[in-house]
Parts: structure tokens; sequence; C-alpha cells
């Protein structure tokens, strides 16, 4: 029996470097790299800490 993977339900495509396919999943995407790029202006560019306090909901992006 063949198998079929359809593109149709994902939100969105990403291949790492060596092409592997993969499901993300959007909300904790977002969460990590937002948390993760807050922490570097944070503690490397002297950014607001206000920026390490904010929750999904208020983001403005």
């Amino acid at each position: 029996m063949a198998q079929h993977f359809s593109l149709a339900a994902c939100d969105v495509v990403g291949f790492d470097l060596d092409h592997t396919l993969c499901r993300y999943n959007l909300p904790e995407s977002a969460r990590l790299i937002y948390n993760s790029f807050a922490q570097f202006l944070v503690k490397e560019k002297g950014y607001d800490k206000e920026l390490l306090t904010l929750t999904p909901e208020d983001w403005d992006f």
C-alpha cells in the first residue's frame, strides 16, 4: 500500500541543512524563537528586561 504525504495542511515547510522535512508546532516555535531572541537582546545588547516578561498575548507582530 502506498503512503501519501500532503503539504496542504501545513502552514510552514522547513528544511534543515540535510534537507530533512519536518512539521512545526507553530505556537511552540514562535515562543521558542521569541524567548531566545529576547534573552539575546537583553543579555548581549542591553535591551530592557521587560522583554523577558512578555507573554504571547502581548506580542504585536
